[in-house]
Order: C-alpha cells, then structure tokens, then sequence
C-alpha cells in the first residue's frame, strides 16, 4: 500500500522517527517525525483524518529553534492536550524536552 502522503509537495531529504496518536476528541490523527528541513534536524508534525484528509499538508515545525538537532519524537493522546516529548541536542550533551502540542 501507498499509505497517505503527508508531505504536499514532497520535501527533499529523509523523514526519519515517526510517531503517531489517535486524538478522539477532535477525531484526527496526529504524526510527528525528524528530519533535516532546516540546518540540523528538527521535528515536524501534521494532522490528519480518519478519512486521509491531510489537514496539515507539508507538515508545521514543531521544534526547529533549537541549534542542534531534535530527534525521537514521540506523541500520544488521551483527550486535550495532545503531548509529545523529544531529545534535543544542547551542545556538547543532550536534553530531554517535554512539550505540549496542538491537536
């Protein structure tokens, strides 16, 4: 199967790490994944519908400030919010960074 291409148009470079959760209370599905869009990997998101509806085509940035990569994205749901955590690399070491997301 071909699955559903959330990436409208396709982004050049790898879509690494993905993660996905039902949210029932909007009744979407929400993926995170890493990939190097920008100078280091980040992490980027997209909503979509059960009836693979992309709400979100091309994917939103939801952690790309930091100046080393974000990587590990994982998101989960239960109702309201929507919370996802990632490794974030700080320098020389690296953090763990929890972060609430939208749904």
């Amino acid at each position: 199967p071909m699955g559903i291409p959330l990436l409208s148009p396709a982004v050049a470079g790898d879509q690494t790490e993905p993660s996905i959760a039902y949210c029932p209370t909007f009744g979407t599905f929400l993926i995170v994944w890493t990939e190097p869009r920008g100078a280091s990997l980040d992490i980027y998101g997209a909503r979509f519908l059960p009836s693979g509806l992309v709400t979100d085509s091309g994917g939103r940035p939801l952690s790309s400030a930091a100046p080393d990569a974000e990587t590990s994205a994982h998101v989960a749901c239960t109702g309201d919010p929507v919370n996802g955590a990632w490794g974030a690399g700080l320098g020389s070491g690296w953090c763990a960074m929890i972060f609430g997301l939208w749904a």
